[in-house]
């Protein structure tokens, strides 16, 4: 659910669960009579649908699991999460942000040190918003 301007409930509709990462599926090809698509040590695992696949095609036993309320972590919209980490300047919640930047409404960069071809992204991890994946969304 998610509320209105004027503070009504309304429930998310199938293109906001899919952009948010709330529906999973598993096929029911993926169980035989050797494995068990529910048993965690087949290795076979739900995968996430995103929009792409809203027009997916479904067959009788394939398996859905959607999460109609799942967790959002708002305080990740306070920060610029491409943006260098600009050290020195305390921004909002004492996050860092480009000093130098003339908008004003401009968001605190966490990017700390980036290498494409060595394949690592380090950031300033911002409070509130955790690091391992739930089973919410």
């Amino acid at each position: 659910q998610r509320s209105n301007m004027d503070g009504n409930e309304r429930h998310l509709n199938a293109a906001e669960l899919f952009a948010l990462g709330s529906v999973w599926y598993l096929p029911h090809s993926a169980s035989t009579s050797i494995v068990d698509r529910f048993d965690p040590s087949s290795g076979v695992k739900p995968q996430r649908l995103n929009v792409g696949d809203m027009n997916r095609t479904v067959f009788w036993g394939d398996y859905f699991r959607i999460h109609f309320n799942p967790r959002r972590f708002t305080e990740t919209n306070r920060f610029d999460w491409g943006s260098k980490f600009e050290d020195g300047h305390a921004g909002r919640s004492g996050q860092s942000f480009n000093k130098n930047s003339d908008d004003v409404n401009a968001k605190p960069g966490l990017v700390v040190a980036r290498d494409d071809d060595a394949g690592y992204l380090v950031i300033n991890k911002p409070p509130n918003v955790p690091v391992h994946p739930t089973v919410d969304n």
